[in-house]
């Protein structure tokens, strides 16, 4: 069994605070993943920069991005093009599928971001494109401010057909593998196929307070601002 962590931003989102070479190093010094995914919001960059990186930590990345439909964001992975953001739900899927890529529903019907609620990703798990590219649903998300909304992820994953996923939704480096998506293997390409059929199962520690993660926001923050991370590219 091995451990993914399929939602991470670093400071190639307006909101992350980590660059790449951080985020690496603190996967592989503090937490038990095999592979984890950059997905920053509609931006491609940094997980092809962490992926190019993640060898020399001992790590696999798998290239993504948190995208900005219609509807609300959605992790689109295995891509390896940015995906244009503002299109409908099923255009994106659409989209991603012709990058090759599979999609997870982030935080569904969490309050305080912009989610797709669950009338819509059940809409999309009704067409054909949804029922071959949506292939999973955020059960638990480590970094929502209100956890009672992971309780109805939950619910609403179980009863349908669609992998459960568990990831940490880190914006800070002491987030990451607070929560986690487990799959039989240890590759890439088996984590791929366990997403496809169905086959993960999650894992969890706790809901990370609202106060924690706002301190730990804007410590980080403010040490990226003093220090700038040299993954990212200067702005000139």
């Amino acid at each position: 069994m091995a451990y993914a962590d399929l939602h991470i931003h670093s400071n190639y989102s307006p909101d992350g605070t980590a660059g790449i070479e951080t985020i690496l190093d603190k996967t592989r010094k503090n937490t038990d993943l095999s592979i984890i995914a950059i997905t920053d919001h509609d931006e491609i960059e940094g997980a092809l920069l962490a992926e190019k990186l993640a060898p020399a930590y001992g790590l696999s990345v798998v290239t993504g991005s948190e995208v900005s439909t219609a509807e609300g964001h959605l992790l689109a992975l295995f891509i390896r093009e940015r995906v244009p953001a503002g299109m409908s739900l099923i255009d994106t899927l659409h989209h991603v599928e012709s990058l090759g890529g599979l999609c997870i529903a982030p935080h569904p019907a969490a309050r305080f971001t912009s989610s797709l609620s669950f009338a819509s990703i059940e809409k999309a798990l009704e067409s054909p494109v949804g029922q071959r590219v949506l292939a999973g649903v955020e059960a638990f998300n480590a970094g929502i401010f209100r956890s009672r909304s992971n309780g109805k992820a939950m619910h609403f994953a179980l009863n349908h057909d669609i992998a459960l996923c568990a990831n940490s939704d880190a914006h800070v480096t002491g987030m990451i593998g607070k929560a986690a998506t487990c799959f039989k293997g240890n590759s890439i390409a088996d984590l791929y196929r366990a997403l496809v059929n169905r086959e993960t199962y999650i894992y969890r520690t706790y809901s990370l307070t609202t106060g924690y993660i706002a301190a730990s926001w804007l410590h980080d923050k403010l040490l990226m601002s003093q220090r700038p991370d040299p993954s990212l590219p200067a702005v000139s």
